[in-house]
């Protein structure tokens, strides 16, 4: 994976809640997997989901607002999650069922971390994140216990160039047919859900500019050159422009309203 340091002042505190444009503020980023490494972090009953000779392994950012409760501040408070998510299948083979299953989670919720670690299935950790949202252009920094843990810079760009999938809408298929995870977070739930079912967002794609995961680089859980980046695109509201409507006027040609 690209391993560039981000330009942006990254150290810089994060805008205020108010000034994030929460649909913009969801990223996935797709590695392609060797199938044995995906393999070695599955429970028995699951096996990788192999697309196109590769498994498949989703990072996935979401900056969400959250409503006040035990494991958060006032109304309107934004918590940021990160989960690394791979692609899996189980079942006999009479009934296959897809899905995804969760490796690794990270939020900025530290009671969430720990009663998330405490109570559930799964890896929790607790991660300081600093995000830079611009129209064309997207970087995020975090870091926990004083050390990095993920690194993106991301930039628009007009198409997926590279990947296993041929277009997003492609991309965007898969994931709806993965969208069940285990282990579910019960605690947020609304943290493993993607927003891409109910056809209110679309992908929008992105290229990697650079990348670094201590998560993914490390070699004891990835052996080299067993992970490998794909693609990446950020989820925005669907865009829903008025098309005027055309009117005859007598004796004229056809002329769009106004």
């Amino acid at each position: 994976m690209a391993k560039a340091h981000c330009p942006h002042n990254m150290q810089a505190e994060s805008p205020p809640p108010e000034e994030i444009q929460e649909g913009r503020s969801r990223v996935i980023i797709q590695c392609r997997m060797h199938p044995d490494a995906i393999a070695a972090h599955l429970p028995s009953r699951m096996r990788p989901l192999v697309l196109r000779g590769s498994g498949l392994c989703f990072l996935t950012y979401r900056r969400m607002r959250v409503s006040p409760g035990l494991l958060h501040g006032p109304s309107g408070e934004t918590v940021d999650h990160l989960s690394f998510r791979v692609a899996v299948e189980f079942g006999s083979s009479v009934s296959t069922k897809t899905g995804a299953w969760v490796m690794r989670r990270e939020s900025s919720s530290w009671l969430e971390s720990r009663c998330g670690g405490a109570l559930q299935r799964g890896v929790y950790r607790q991660a300081e994140f600093h995000l830079k949202d611009e129209p064309h252009r997207m970087c995020l920094h975090a870091e926990a216990d004083d050390a990095l843990t993920l690194e993106f810079d991301l930039e628009a760009c007009d198409g997926l160039k590279g990947s296993v999938f041929a277009s997003t809408r492609e991309a965007m298929r898969h994931l709806v047919a993965t969208a069940g995870v285990r282990p579910r977070n019960r605690l947020v739930p609304s943290a493993d859900r993607l927003g891409i079912e109910n056809g209110r967002v679309e992908a929008e794609p992105m290229k990697v500019l650079s990348l670094r995961s201590a998560f993914l680089d490390d070699p004891v859980l990835f052996p080299p050159g067993s992970v490998e980046l794909d693609s990446a695109f950020r989820l925005v509201p669907v865009r829903t422009a008025l098309v005027p409507k055309a009117v005859e006027a007598p004796g004229s040609q056809v002329q769009p309203a106004h």
